[in-house]
């Protein structure tokens, strides 16, 4: 039981980005698997259930579902089970703080041309930092950013209290914000605000791309700082 109002945001979020294996509204696979995830939360078996899924989503996105992983690296058949098709996860770190996209202000991750996995946010995107760990730690949040169109700033706030304020200019470069204090056993509410605004490249006449956009993000990630282990 959550008895504060933004967990069930937060867990609902969560199980949102673990659905790699399903359909999103549009009935397209739009996720990309990311094992780390898997690997943070200590998570050690993907379990199908066939009937279920084939009730819920239908058999075509059964089949892909199927064939999505039996592709993906990491990830290895244990067997079936009276119909419950089970999967292990293969090189788990075990559990350490990490974060995740959170509310409906990102767009799906997007493959660009150099390669890397961008994901663009609208305005007042949201951040979950988890620290499943019994101990306090602190962290640093890292990423790469470029802006979409112009000079940008990001304000940075979690629990509500502000972290800091970045420039995000067109070219893209990398950011952190160092010495940020979890409790044990906390789930931290990020906050992205860029008082610039968003903008679509249809606006621009630049595409026909009517999304509101104003900053990519990719290699998101928390990492302890050396007192920790101290």
């Amino acid at each position: 039981m959550y008895p504060d109002p933004k967990w069930p945001f937060v867990i609902t979020s969560l199980i949102d980005a673990l659905a790699f294996f399903q359909p999103d509204n549009n009935g397209v696979f739009s996720r990309l698997v990311d094992m780390s995830l898997y690997h943070s939360l200590n998570i050690r078996y993907i379990l199908f259930r066939s009937n279920d899924y084939i009730h819920v989503f239908g058999a075509s996105a059964w089949n892909y579902a199927n064939d999505l992983i039996r592709h993906t690296e990491g990830t290895s058949y244990i067997g079936d089970f009276d119909g419950i098709l089970v999967y292990q996860v293969l090189g788990g770190a075990g559990v350490a703080p990490f974060v995740v996209f959170a509310g409906s202000q990102w767009y799906p991750p997007e493959v660009w041309s150099d390669g890397q996995t961008h994901r663009w946010m609208t305005n007042n995107a949201s951040l979950i930092i988890f620290n499943p760990l019994s101990v306090p730690v602190t962290i640093r949040l890292q990423f790469v950013a470029v802006s979409f169109a112009r000079q940008r700033d990001i304000q940075v706030y979690m629990n509500k209290h502000l972290l800091g304020r970045l420039t995000v200019t067109c070219t893209e470069r990398s950011f952190n914000i160092s010495s940020i204090h979890l409790k044990e056993n906390s789930q931290n509410l990020v906050y992205l605000y860029t008082p610039q605004g968003s903008e679509s490249p249809a606006s621009l006449g630049v595409s026909s791309d009517n999304r509101p956009l104003s900053i990519a993000f990719r290699n998101t990630e928390v990492l302890l700082l050396p007192e920790n282990h101290c």
